[in-house]
């Protein structure tokens, strides 16, 4: 009797564990394939302009935040009126990867926002800049606003600024 217990209960955790884990794969992936190529005049043109913000704003912060007030509607409002928008934001670094010939700067998340700043580096300096940045070292980074990510904010196209 305990056997069929047993298979009943590992039935049931990998006929919904399963698809579960399969979904956050594919929504944590698929927020990344819509990041711009960042090597282009048009895209450095859009990076050389002025940002619209230049610290994190308080409303798409409450936005992402897991304690967030506001409804469901009011969050998706709130992250569409920053998407496309120019930043350029200065947040301590989590971690940085690497994927493909391009970086990807986490920010911490004790900060106001944390980011995934997709950075396409161009130069030796760039990166040596990149591969040198430290756990808690402030980061300047430039770019638009792609999409959002379990609270996180894609940026990208994007560069580090001084």
């Amino acid at each position: 009797m305990k056997t069929i217990w047993k298979v009943l209960f590992w039935i049931v955790i990998i006929g919904l564990g399963l698809p579960v884990l399969g979904i956050l794969v594919t929504l944590v992936l698929s927020s990344f394939t819509d990041f711009g190529s960042g090597g282009s005049v048009q895209t450095q043109a859009t990076l050389d302009g002025s940002p619209s913000s230049t610290s994190p704003p308080d409303d798409l912060s409450d936005a992402l935040s897991f304690f967030s007030k506001l409804t469901e509607v009011q969050k998706d409002s709130v992250k569409d009126k920053y998407r496309g928008m120019l930043v350029e934001w200065t947040l301590p670094v989590w971690d940085v990867t690497k994927d493909g010939e391009k970086y990807i700067v986490q920010t911490s998340s004790d900060a106001p926002i944390s980011i995934f700043c997709k950075v396409s580096a161009e130069t030796a300096g760039a990166i040596n800049r990149l591969e040198t940045l430290a756990a808690g070292n402030p980061v300047t980074c430039k770019g638009l606003i792609t999409g959002y990510t379990l609270g996180f904010v894609n940026i990208s196209p994007a560069v580090l600024t001084e």
